[in-house]
């Protein structure tokens, strides 16, 4: 199904993922979130606000629904955004160019700490790319740790 209107693109902070974020209510919050629950209340903080357009700047309210983690990962298999679980498994240790463990995912993930240690010293420290903490800290890489 094509969409065939444009997302609501959140044009003030986002985080290092791409989200939308500001403070309210005491603390920073992501936009679409909000955004879904100024429209639709208040929901379960355990659930997810999923994007149909799997944009994450996209704060415009029709283009997110509430769903699991779980619904999530379908979502995502669904769109081949990720490769399907049934597919052999070659993530992680198991890709034999893996420069990572899991124990060292673990503790890039422990480590940093924003405005303390930058992803540039941890990519020296681990003796890899930006690039790999970016996508470790976002979830695009060693998710399922």
């Amino acid at each position: 199904m094509r969409r065939t209107k444009s997302c609501w693109v959140w044009k003030a902070a986002k985080n290092d993922c791409g989200y939308g974020n500001f403070f309210y209510k005491n603390k920073t919050q992501k936009a679409h979130r909000i955004a879904y629950e100024i429209v639709y209340g208040k929901f379960q903080a355990n659930l997810n606000v999923l994007h149909k357009c799997d944009n994450p700047a996209c704060v415009r309210p029709d283009h997110l629904f509430l769903g699991t983690q779980g619904a999530n990962m379908k979502d995502m298999y669904k769109k081949g955004r990720r490769e399907s679980k049934f597919a052999v498994d070659t993530k992680g240790i198991k890709n034999t160019n893996a420069k990572l463990t899991n124990k060292k995912v673990l503790s890039i993930r422990k480590e940093y700490i924003p405005r303390i240690i930058t992803r540039k010293a941890l990519a020296e420290k681990y003796k890899v790319s930006k690039a790999t903490i970016d996508d470790i800290l976002c979830r695009r890489r060693w998710a399922w740790l």
